[in-house]
C-alpha cells in the first residue's frame, strides 16, 4: 500500500482566501463520525447534487438533478467561469509550445472570496485579475519563474518561486513586495521539490512529503511547524491518504487529539492512477482520482465528495474539453472554503476555468 501526501498532485490546490479566519463561527467545526471506520453510502441518483448540502438559503432547490448549486446558481457541472485566449494582450495568456520538452502555460490560478480569478500569467510575467470574466486588474511581476499563487486575503497574494529564487513573494495587488522568505531551510532539503501552497487560518503551507508553515495569517515568516498530512480548511484536522488498486482509504486525525485517525475505505470502478484531496471549511472531503488509461473525455477523471461525516455524498465526472493546445502547469484544481471546485483546463484556442 502506497502512502500519498498529496505530492501526487500535480495541480496541488488550495489557494484562496480562507473563509475560516478568526471571525469563525466557533460552533462550525468538522462533524465527527461515530466510529473510526465510515462506510460509505450513495445517495439517491435521482435526487439534486448539491443544493442541500451548500445552498442553506435555497436559492438552488429547483436545481435539475444533472446541475449543480455554484455561488447560488444551477449550473451543469463543468461550466467555465473563465475563458482566455493565447497571446500577450490584456485578457489573455501566454502559452510556449514544447516541441521535445513540455510546453509551459499559465502555471496557477487563485480565486478570491468574492469569486475573481488570479491568473499566474508568467510567460507575460504578469498576474492578470478577472472578474465575471474580464481583466480587471493587471499586476506586473519581476520574474518569469513563478509556478503558484494563493490570496492570503483580498489585497495580498504570495508566490512562489521554487526553480531559481526558490523563496516566497508576499505582495500587494500594486505590485509592492511586501517580504521575501527563502524555501530553504528547516525540514526542506530540495526546495525545487515543493508542491502546492495552501491558505489556512493560520497562514500559508507549502506541501513537501509533508505540510509546512511558511507564513502566518498576517504575511510574515512562520515557525515551519511540520505536519504529516494537509490541514483541513478550518485548521482542526490533518488528511492523508492510502491507495491499493482500486481502493482508497481516507485518514482523517485531530491535530492536538487521539493519534487514531477516522478511516474512510472508498471502491472505485477503476484502479486509481493519481489523486488530489481537500476539504472545505464545513468539514466535506473532495477527491479527484485518474486513470491515464483512459482518454480524458472517456471517464478520465472523477470528482467524489464526502461529506463531514466522511460518508459518501455525490461523484461527477471532471470534463476535459477536446482541445489541440497542451502544455505544463503546476495548479489544476482549487477548492473554495465553500465546497466550489475550480478546474483549469485547455481548450482548441486557449485556456478555461471550470466550475463544480
Amino acid at each position: 500500500m502506497k502512502l500519498l501526501v498529496f505530492l501526487l498532485v500535480a495541480s496541488t490546490a488550495f489557494a484562496g482566501l480562507s473563509a475560516c479566519s478568526k471571525k469563525d463561527d466557533p460552533k462550525k467545526e468538522e462533524a465527527p463520525s461515530d466510529d473510526d471506520t465510515a462506510t460509505p453510502s450513495r445517495p439517491d441518483d435521482t435526487k439534486p447534487t448539491r443544493q442541500d448540502d451548500s445552498d442553506p438559503s435555497g436559492a438552488c432547490s429547483d436545481c435539475k438533478p444533472s446541475e449543480v448549486c455554484v455561488a447560488a446558481k444551477c449550473e451543469p457541472p463543468g461550466t467555465p467561469a473563465l475563458t482566455t485566449k493565447v497571446g500577450d494582450k490584456p485578457g489573455q495568456v501566454g502559452i510556449v509550445e514544447g516541441n521535445e520538452s513540455e510546453g509551459e502555460g499559465p502555471m496557477s490560478f487563485a480565486v478570491r472570496s468574492d469569486g475573481k480569478i488570479a491568473v499566474l500569467d508568467q510567460v507575460n510575467k504578469r498576474l492578470q485579475l478577472f472578474n465575471a470574466g474580464a481583466v480587471e486588474k493587471i499586476i506586473p511581476l519581476d520574474s518569469a519563474f513563478y509556478q503558484d499563487v494563493v490570496f492570503l486575503d483580498n489585497e495580498t497574494v504570495v508566490l512562489m518561486d521554487k526553480a531559481k529564487a526558490q523563496e516566497l513573494v508576499v505582495m500587494n495587488l500594486e505590485g509592492d513586495v511586501k517580504r521575501r522568505i527563502k524555501l530553504s531551510g528547516p525540514g526542506v532539503n530540495e526546495p525545487a521539490e515543493a508542491g502546492r501552497m495552501y491558505v489556512r487560518p493560520d497562514g500559508v503551507w507549502v506541501m513537501f512529503n509533508q505540510s509546512i508553515h511558511f507564513l502566518d495569517a498576517d504575511g510574515r515568516e512562520a515557525d515551519r511547524t511540520m505536519l504529516p498530512g494537509l490541514v483541513t480548511c478550518n485548521g482542526k484536522h490533518l488528511l492523508s491518504t492510502e491507495t491499493l488498486k482500486n481502493q482508497l482509504n481516507l485518514l482523517r486525525r485531530s491535530r492536538s487529539g487521539p493519534l487514531n485517525p477516522e478511516t474512510l475505505t472508498h471502491e472505485f470502478d477503476l484502479p486509481i492512477h493519481t489523486l488530489w484531496v481537500d476539504s472545505d471549511c464545513e468539514g466535506r472531503v473532495f477527491v479527484v482520482t485518474a486513470n491515464f488509461d483512459r482518454p480524458k473525455t472517456d471517464g478520465r477523471a472523477r470528482l467524489t465528495v464526502f461529506d463531514s461525516a466522511l460518508k459518501f455524498v455525490r461523484d461527477v465526472e471532471i470534463k476535459y474539453p477536446s482541445a489541440s493546445l497542451d502544455a505544463g502547469f503546476l495548479k489544476e484544481f482549487h477548492l473554495t472554503p465553500a465546497g466550489e471546485l475550480y478546474q483549469y483546463a485547455f481548450g482548441d484556442d486557449g485556456v478555461l476555468f471550470q466550475r463544480y
